[in-house]
């Protein structure tokens, strides 16, 4: 089946978009647009670009945009600066006319059964996610601010085509 997932981890500076365009031969293609190295401007045209291309492929799109609150102790700051980045992608996916998901972390992490265990530091779930998806995708280099975004990416291919 020819789609493009797309997973966007809407976080304050360290937010991501992943697109995963996957071929009937099985071949994939990964791009991932850094909040923290691109303007708004750059994420949307890019953004654009890939999923025009998809489409003109006869691509299945859709995305799951990740859904969190502000957390305790959070900074006014950082919170208003996720609150932006949350809208503002929204509105892109609207304006793109991408269907799109919106999923809680529990949700997501949930279904690809990477919960966080009883008694597990947050430190040390977020490094067992990125293990967990780097061992998936061996080849891909994983950052911070770029491996939940893949994981919402397949989050997407797994739950979202059927």
């Amino acid at each position: 089946m020819k789609q493009t997932s797309i997973g966007i981890d809407p976080g304050g500076s360290s937010g991501c978009v992943c697109i995963m365009h996957h071929n009937e031969d099985g071949s994939r293609r990964l791009v991932f647009l850094r909040f923290s190295k691109l303007t708004e401007q750059e994420i949307m045209r890019e953004l654009q670009k890939e999923v025009s291309w998809a489409r003109l492929k006869r691509h299945d799109v859709k995305c799951t945009l990740e859904k969190v609150n502000a957390m305790p102790g959070q900074g006014v700051s950082s919170t208003f600066k996720f609150g932006q980045n949350f809208g503002w992608i929204r509105g892109v996916l609207m304006a793109l006319r991408i269907v799109f998901f919106e999923e809680r972390p529990a949700q997501w992490m949930k279904q690809v059964k990477m919960n966080k265990n009883t008694g597990e530091e947050k430190s040390d779930h977020k490094k067992r996610r990125r293990q967990v998806i780097q061992n998936i995708y061996p080849d891909v280099k994983l950052t911070n601010d770029t491996f939940d975004a893949l994981w919402l990416a397949e989050f997407t291919r797994q739950y979202k085509f059927k």
